[in-house]
């Protein structure tokens, strides 16, 4: 069982909400060590938790993040995935779409949409 850690604490909605903010304190090569930590979660445990230990390696809170954080994270990855044409990061943002989907925060419509625009990108890519 994943153990729970006390401070000092990473806050993933801060992060997410202060993700692309011209007066952040990350810098880029922050947010690619953090984007990859928190893509993790993603990929292994399926879920994103509010809090951390500032590593990201230990969960700090037994709370997922909010519907409209999972969101715009998911939209971070997605821009993120494109701009660099980056396949594992693109991986993770299909791997969230379909957890928001089994979690009711996307419809199989809208899923299905990122799907078709994600595969459209891949081509690009290959062809590129």
């Amino acid at each position: 069982m994943n153990e729970v850690v006390s401070e000092p604490l990473f806050d993933v909605e801060k992060y997410i909400e202060s993700y692309g903010k011209i007066d952040r304190y990350f810098d880029q090569n922050d947010d690619v060590s953090i984007l990859e930590r928190l893509g993790k979660k993603v990929d292994v445990v399926k879920k994103v938790y509010t809090c951390y230990s500032l590593d990201l390696k230990k969960r700090a809170s037994e709370k997922e993040i909010s519907e409209k954080h999972y969101l715009i994270f998911m939209n971070i990855l997605k821009n993120n995935a494109f701009e660099t044409r980056d396949f594992k990061r693109l991986n993770t943002y299909l791997k969230l779409l379909d957890i928001l989907k089994s979690k009711d925060i996307l419809d199989n419509k809208g899923v299905s949409l990122q799907k078709v625009e994600a595969k459209a990108s891949i081509q690009t890519w290959i062809k590129g």
